[in-house]
């Protein structure tokens, strides 16, 4: 993101309690409220491919395990229990 021409803007609204908290837990850190936002937005665009990488993750699992089912069955000319 550090490259990036930061030139488009989005409102919203939320009510001042929230605001205000925001505000100040973002100056307690050393960061501006938008630099908060931006690293929320782009967590949340992460997170459909983080899934999907899981995913890929999961399928690899199972097949390794149905694979090694098969190598010992080949081996110890039995279904393992």
């Amino acid at each position: 993101m550090q490259d990036k021409i930061l030139d488009e803007q989005i409102g919203v609204r939320i009510d001042r309690e929230t605001k205000d908290a925001l505000t100040r837990k973002a100056k307690s850190e050393g960061r501006k409220t938008s630099e908060v936002v931006l690293r929320l937005i782009q967590k949340y665009l992460n997170e459909e491919s983080n899934s999907s990488r899981i995913e890929e993750v999961n399928i690899a699992v199972k097949q390794l395990q149905e694979k090694v089912k098969h190598l010992e069955t080949a081996l110890l000319g039995k279904s393992p229990a």
